[in-house]
């Protein structure tokens, strides 16, 4: 279930503070300049005097009060004046504090606005189409690339920039624009008569550009959307197999009739809870914006296990909940796991600070909007002339704990947010998260591999991975130096570039539903150009089936510089057995061109240098090939050049085949290396999937291009190219990174730089091909190039060594 907190709190959240673009047909009222200073004057006295300034960047304030009041001017209009103030308001980084137009121009406006026609969500920062009118061409699950010309990211920039929050928190904003979108992007953009959306339709990767009309908010607000809960007073309480569920819409009781409702309603569940024995409780505080202190405290009272103060001593009123709250005759003694979100706000982000730092039960979804430290006992005033209504808060309001972050929300221990799949069904991954959490079932994470230390130079790219077993799904908060970084929160850490200032000691907290580790430390020290041993790639593989008949794998690799190679060359059939592939060649044959030249074959690894591949399999780290099966193997020094390696089978009759191109010198520093492999081969569904290898030696992070080509390979000749191919970065069984559209989920320009610098192909813009970008830490990685829609085709996967200055 989704939902989310009252329209009118969002709304004057959302206010004209944004920068405001408003209907071309809308005409305001002007003012004197004399009138506008005396306005100005009296906003920023209001400030000085009245509001707390928490989270305020006070030398922001300081020195764009001079530079805002300078833009004055004769004849200038409200929303004009609103945009010269909206600098000030933003210094204020008060998520209590709003500045909107008069209401009478509120009202006069309204008619005539026109909304994007579409109701959207943010997901990983990308923007996709959850409701739109019956016969619009935007359905669910359109990303929406462009508005008007402007890119999303562009769009997202300055709506992150204008919305309020408190200090630095960014999952509020997110909540304000996935609660109302077009609302926000009407009053910070723009606001025209018919939008050009660029989209990119579900199952294609071609973006696409239509003009539609704009709705009129009654009409965008008729949208089905997900208003869950929306006839709900207190909240909603329900007890279901094993465990209950509690769901508190908000703590806004401040007379006392709705303080007694809400207290009832909560008495009257726990009571129940009671008298059922119930023992595991899912408490659901998503999209709570807060309220009343006291009914705060009151629900607190039935998980305290002792009596704890709600405020600090130094936090301004309520001075009875400075003394400790005291615990519920009939307190809750079981398994708890709370539901969070950007919607947490105000008395509910201190409710939630309460319970992460008595350590009462588990937090489950995501950063909430508010903290343990907020302002609020909010006061209006209305600007004497332009009749701007300017909500500030007017005092700090702290509970009584230490050690959390200020102006950031609290976060949670296990992270779970809806992805596109998820609203498509209606499925609510955090309520499932919790339940797994409050059963206790799957394995808890264990660290495979610790991150590893290293030693960079300014300038370079750096990567940390830590693998990990344990029942997924699982989230990573890494942290340097004990302190939780903003863009760590995956299994896969890159400083793009490497600063002096990231020197340091990081680890990562690993947690499923249940458990958590925290991984050792992993130090990043400053290296000294040149001293340090140059990242190279010292293997490269691939994995293929072959159909019956005279199907071929083709695997081509590249040996750079000026100076000959030694390389190990293997195909790999019957070998395969022992590893559990069921379906091995039987009888490989192993060929090795240099363009049209053919410049050795095998056919059985044991009527050559047996002695010299055994010997050099196991310094290299190969598995060790069978002495009683006709494997394929060879040792030849290569001139650097473009080479191919074909693989068949002899009886054709198909089957699994591995090659693999070792390097037999990787620790030789010298003017020739393997720098690309990239493997040709028909996939089929989930059946037949082409399996790369790559291992990346030695103490430093390598950055690789990796590519799976289907659509590219019609320009080249290929008539049965899988058309629409799936990449994906695996470490062991850990999944690092999935790509299905090349220009989606990565920078594109960075992308084609990379291939241009490599001497790769360029991909079609707009193509269904796949790419990842990406630097890794030493260690053994697997590429995996199937089909994204279960089709069947030939895909081209390739590896390339990236190594710009």
């Amino acid at each position: 279930m989704f939902h989310r907190e009252g329209r009118s709190l969002v709304q004057w959240a959302l206010a004209l503070v944004l920068g405001t673009a408003i209907h071309a047909a809308v005409e305001y009222p002007t003012f004197t300049r004399s009138q506008l200073e005396a306005d100005f004057d009296q906003f920023r006295s209001v400030i000085e005097r009245r509001h707390p300034l928490l989270y305020a960047d006070r030398e922001e304030l300081a020195t764009a009060y001079p530079a805002q009041r300078a833009l004055l001017r004769e004849g200038m209009s409200e929303i004009e004046f609103m945009r010269v103030l909206a600098p000030l308001l933003r210094a204020l980084n008060c998520g209590h504090s709003s500045l909107s137009l008069a209401a009478s121009t509120e009202n006069a406006t309204m008619a005539d606005r026109r909304y994007v026609p579409f109701d959207p969500r943010i997901i990983d920062d990308r923007l996709w189409v959850v409701n739109a009118p019956g016969d619009s061409p935007l359905t669910f699950g359109a990303e929406i690339v462009a508005i008007n010309g402007r890119a999303w990211a562009q769009i997202r920039a300055l709506l992150y920039d204008r919305l309020p929050a408190d200090g630095q928190n960014i999952t509020r904003k997110r909540h304000y624009l996935n609660y109302d979108f077009a609302r926000a992007y009407n009053l910070a953009v723009e606001d025209m008569d018919t939008y050009t959306v660029t989209y990119v339709a579900p199952g294609s990767s071609v973006p696409v550009s239509v003009t539609l009309d704009g709705l009129s908010p009654a009409a965008w607000s008729d949208l089905p959307g997900v208003w869950w809960a929306a006839d709900l007073e207190v909240g909603l309480g329900e007890f279901r197999d094993d465990h209950a569920y509690l769901y508190i819409k908000t703590f806004n009781f401040y007379d006392p009739a709705g303080r007694a409702r809400f207290r009832d309603f909560v008495d009257a569940f726990f009571a129940e809870l009671t008298e059922r024995g119930v023992s595991k409780l899912v408490l659901d505080v998503r999209g709570n914006g807060g309220g009343d202190p006291y009914m705060g405290a009151h629900l607190l009272s039935y998980f305290l296990k002792a009596a704890v103060p709600y405020f600090a001593p130094d936090s301004a009123l309520y001075p009875d909940l400075k003394s400790p709250v005291l615990p519920q005759t009939h307190r809750f003694p079981g398994d708890l796991v709370t539901l969070i979100d950007g919607g947490v706000f105000s008395t509910n982000g201190h409710f939630v600070s309460l319970l992460k730092y008595h350590g009462i039960g588990t937090l489950v979804g995501e950063e909430t909007g508010g903290s343990f430290a907020t302002t609020s006992n909010n006061l209006t005033t209305s600007l004497g002339h332009t009749g701007l209504r300017f909500s500030y808060a007017t005092d700090v309001f702290t509970t009584a704990v230490a050690g959390l972050t200020p102006g950031r929300g609290i976060m949670p221990d296990i992270v779970s947010y809806a992805r596109l799949e998820d609203m498509a069904v209606g499925h609510d991954p955090q309520l499932a998260t919790a339940l797994r959490a409050l059963d206790g079932g799957g394995a808890p994470p264990l660290i495979g591999a610790e991150p590893a230390t290293q030693s960079a130079t300014p300038g370079q790219n750096v990567s940390l991975l830590v693998r990990v077993d344990g029942t997924g799904p699982m989230t990573y908060r890494w942290r340097k130096d004990g302190v939780y970084l903003d863009d760590g929160y995956g299994p896969l850490f890159t400083l793009s570039p490497f600063l002096a200032a990231d020197a340091g000691r990081y680890d990562v907290l690993v947690q499923n539903a249940t458990g958590r580790v925290t991984s050792a430390a992993a130090v990043l020290t400053l290296g000294d150009a040149t001293g340090e041993e140059p990242a190279r790639l010292a293997n490269l593989s691939s994995r293929s089936v072959l159909a019956p008949g005279d199907d071929v794998t083709i695997s081509g690799f590249v040996i750079s510089g000026d100076l000959p190679r030694e390389v190990l060359i293997r195909g790999v059939g019957p070998g395969l057995n022992t590893l559990g592939v069921t379906n091995a060649l039987r009888r490989p044959e192993l060929s090795l061109y240099r363009g049209r030249e053919w410049i050795a074959a095998n056919t059985d690894w044991r009527t050559g240098e047996r002695e010299k591949l055994r010997l050099l399999a196991a310094r290299l780290g190969a598995f060790t090939l069978r002495e009683d099966a006709a494997d394929c193997a060879m040792v030849v020094r290569l001139e650097p050049g473009l080479y191919s390696v074909h693989l068949r089978d002899a009886d054709r009759v198909g089957g699994v085949g591995l090659v693999e191109v070792y390097d037999t010198e990787p620790e030789a520093v010298g003017e020739s290396e393997l720098i690309n492999l990239s493997t040709q081969a028909r996939v089929a569904g989930d059946e037949a999937t082409l399996v790369s290898g790559l291992v990346i030696p030695g103490t430093a992070s390598h950055t690789v291009l990796l590519r799976a080509i289907g659509p590219g390979l019609t320009a080249y000749g290929t008539g049965d190219a899988l058309s629409r191919p799936r990449l994906a970065l695996l470490a062991g069984a850990q999944t690092l990174l999935v790509n299905t559209g090349w220009e989606t989920g990565n920078a594109r320009a960075d992308v084609v730089s990379a291939a241009a610098w490599a001497g790769a192909f360029p991909l079609a813009p707009g193509s269904a091909d796949a790419a990842l970008l990406v630097t890794l830490p030493p260690g053994v990685y697997t590429i995996e190039a199937q089909a994204a829609d279960g089709g069947t085709g030939r895909v081209l996967a390739e590896v390339y060594s990236i190594k710009r200055e």
